[in-house]
């Protein structure tokens, strides 16, 4: 495909298997993300930065079991960051990955007219492909979704089976209570949504903005125009794993960008559920920094910058590999 992608996907992975059984999410994830681009004719591409790669295991282009399938619309590229690079970075040992960073490499690299960066484990349903698949996205704008997690392992089914399952065996939907799809009666009754209204209003009051950033598992469903994540650099490089997702939504909110709630029939994006026993090694980052920060940023109504011009390793050209 020798056109622009209309749509880069930006994941961060190596094969350490995080969570346990990753080698199988992220061959749920290739499957179903390739499969349907090419389905509903999506001018994509799919970038894996493969980050730190253990020496005593295979590269991710020999370990993922790649769908047997023609690809006519969606390329796929491997970005390698290396453990030279990896290793000059503070807490290399706690922090086998930095995501965010990495993510940054990818979104720098990437060659759409937009960037949705997400995770190697989660599955678009068909209804949010065919979203996509319209070539209506507006720049000035960022888009979100909710995640809804599943109980793992995805069966090794059809794709349309698979996406079947998801839907049957949903075990917790990430999502804000006043997010299109609530059914409040199911989840309040009238003195615990009394509550949460008064919650939501004292929010209100405090970031003096009557539309909310949409922060919750931001990190799983990101997507903006390329210039826009020129214009903010991409997500903060910090040097701790919580939160950053966040950052990077308040960034784009008080930098004027319009949310967009993509929501409907059949609009899913399905995330397999793991464990997250690692995230305790890790260093955090700090939550009262952070709520300054923001509050910061939605009072005057300014981003604040975090990354400089060499964001997403910017100065070093990485091994790549298209496949």
């Amino acid at each position: 495909m020798d056109t622009r992608p209309y749509i880069s996907f930006v994941v961060v992975a190596r094969n350490d298997n995080y969570g346990g059984d990753f080698l199988h999410r992220i061959d749920v994830f290739v499957k179903v993300l390739l499969t349907l681009c090419e389905k509903h004719k999506l001018p994509s591409e799919l970038i894996i930065v493969e980050w730190n790669p253990p020496q005593d295991r295979a590269r991710l282009k020999d370990a993922i079991s790649w769908p047997d399938i023609k690809r006519k619309y969606c390329q796929v590229k491997i970005i390698e960051v290396p453990n030279e690079i990896h290793k000059k970075l503070p807490n290399p040992a706690l922090m086998p990955l930095f995501e965010y960073i990495g993510k940054n490499v990818g979104v720098r690299r990437s060659r759409g007219e937009y960037v949705l960066v997400t995770n190697p484990d989660v599955l678009f349903s068909e209804g949010l492909m065919k979203l996509l698949a319209r070539n209506n996205l507006i720049s000035g704008c960022y888009y979100r979704t909710a995640r809804y997690d599943v109980s793992s392992p995805v069966p090794e089914v059809a794709i349309e089976e698979q996406l079947i399952y998801c839907k049957k065996n949903t075990i917790k939907k990430n999502g804000y209570w006043y997010s299109p799809e609530w059914k409040f009666t199911k989840r309040f009754n009238l003195y615990r949504l009394l509550r949460a209204a008064a919650g939501y209003i004292k929010w209100q009051i405090w970031n003096r903005s009557f539309v909310n950033p949409y922060v919750n598992a931001s990190g799983d469903f990101f997507l903006m125009h390329r210039n826009q994540w020129q214009e903010l650099r991409g997500y903060p490089e910090l040097k701790t794993h919580s939160f950053i997702d966040s950052y990077l939504t308040y960034m784009a909110h008080s930098n004027g960008y319009k949310l967009k709630i993509l929501w409907g029939k059949d609009v899913f994006l399905f995330h397999q559920e793991h464990s997250r026993s690692e995230h305790s090694k890790r260093p955090l980052t700090d939550i009262e920094e952070y709520h300054r920060n923001c509050k910061q940023m939605i009072r005057q109504r300014k981003p604040i910058i975090f990354n400089g011009e060499g964001w997403g390793i910017g100065e070093v050209d990485l091994p790549e590999y298209e496949l």
